[in-house]
C-alpha cells in the first residue's frame, strides 16, 4: 500500500496500528530491528509476515521484536512511529557500508555515532503533529548512547572488534573525488539508508543504535579492497550472533 507523508504521520492510524499490536507484546519489551541484508532471514525462523506494517515478529527472551519492512520506505517510517507508540525501547538498525579510511578492515563492525546526511530529502517535510514530535527535533546526540555502548559490549564479548564512525549517507555511488571529500568533511564510512530512520525516530522520541558492517574499503585514489562471498557469509554471521546477544 503506497502512503504519502502525511498519512505517514497520521497521529490516529500510528495509534490503531499500535493498539491493534499490543495483545501480540505478550509483556515483552519491545524492540524494532532494521535489517538490511537476505541474509537476516535465518535469524528470523519461522515469522509473521501478516501484519502492517511489519515484515515479521518473533520473541527473544525478555523481548518481543519486530521486524521493519526493507521494501517500502514510507511503511519503514510509519512503523517507527507505531513502535513508539508501543512503547519500544529502541530501535536497532543494521546494515553495510564502505569505508573511507584504511583504519577500518573490510569485514569488521562499526557504531555509528553520527552521520552527514547527503541525499536531499527529508521525511519530515510537510505538516507537522506535535502529539507525534516536535517540529524540530533535537539531533544533538541521534544516537543512543546507552544501546549503542551495549552493542559495542556485546560485540567486544563475541571477540568481534568494533570502531565508532561517522556515516555519509549518499544517494548514489561516489567517484574518487567524492570521496577525497566526504573523507574531508569528517565521515568514516559512506553507504544508503539511515539517515531518515534516524530523523524519524528522533522525531517520535525512539532511542536508536545503528551499527555498520564494512563491505568494502574505498580509500581514495586506491584499488577497493572488497569482500568475497565468503567474507561477506561471515560477516552476516557476526551479525546475526551480535544481534542475537543484545536481545538475551
Amino acid at each position: 500500500m503506497t502512503q504519502t507523508a502525511t498519512q505517514q504521520k497520521d497521529y490516529d492510524a500510528i495509534t490503531r496500528l499500535a493498539r491493534d499490536l499490543e495483545p501480540r507484546v505478550e509483556n515483552r519489551i519491545v524492540l524494532g530491528l532494521a535489517w538490511q541484508s537476505p541474509h537476516a532471514e535465518a535469524f528470523w525462523g519461522n515469522r509473521y509476515t501478516d501484519f502492517h506494517p511489519f515484515t515479521g515478529m518473533r520473541s527473544a527472551g525478555k523481548y518481543r521484536i519486530f521486524r521493519l519492512p526493507q521494501t517500502s520506505r514510507p511503511e519503514r517510517l510509519q512503523a517507527i512511529r507505531v513502535l513508539k507508540q508501543l512503547g519500544a525501547a529502541a530501535l536497532i538498525w543494521v546494515g553495510t557500508g564502505y569505508a573511507l579510511h584504511r583504519r577500518f578492515e573490510k569485514g569488521t563492525l562499526t557504531s555509528v555515532c553520527d552521520h552527514i546526511h547527503l541525499t536531499g530529502g527529508n521525511p519530515l517535510t510537510g505538516p507537522n503533529d506535535a502529539r507525534i514530535g516536535p517540529r524540530y527535533p533535537d539531533m544533538t546526540q541521534p544516537y543512543d548512547p546507552a544501546w549503542t555502548k551495549r552493542m559495542e559490549r556485546a560485540a567486544l564479548a563475541l571477540g568481534y572488534p568494533i570502531q565508532r564512525c561517522v556515516y555519509a549517507e549518499v544517494s548514489g555511488p561516489p567517484t574518487p573525488a567524492e570521496c577525497r571529500l566526504l573523507a574531508f568533511s569528517g565521515a568514516d564510512v559512506y553507504g544508503d539508508g539511515l539517515t531518515a530512520d534516524v530523523m524519524t525516530a528522533a522525531h517520535c522520541g525512539l532511542p536508536i543504535a545503528a551499527v555498520i558492517a564494512i563491505r568494502a574499503v574505498y580509500a581514495p585514489e586506491e584499488i577497493p579492497d572488497t569482500c568475497n562471498e565468503n567474507e561477506t557469509n561471515d560477516t552476516d554471521r557476526r551479525l546475526s550472533e551480535l544481534i542475537s546477544r543484545i536481545v538475551v
